[in-house]
């Protein structure tokens, strides 16, 4: 048995897979509870809003107006 069996699936699968995950990742990611598991997950890591926004409060998105 080799040491690290890797699985390397074609660039054509990992893309098309994408392709169907994508849409509703968003979907849910923009919902009002995809927003509040989100928020309730950077709290729990202690990160910063993933917008880039260094001043925005831990937890807390900053949305564009």
């Amino acid at each position: 048995m080799k040491e690290h069996d890797e699985y390397n699936p074609p660039d054509d699968a990992v893309k098309a897979l994408a392709r169907c995950l994508y849409p509703a990742m968003v979907a849910y990611f923009e919902s009002d509870c995809g927003k509040r598991k989100f928020a309730r997950w950077q709290a729990e890591k202690g990160t910063k809003a993933a917008t880039g926004d260094e001043d925005a409060p831990v937890g807390e998105v900053r949305r564009a107006a």
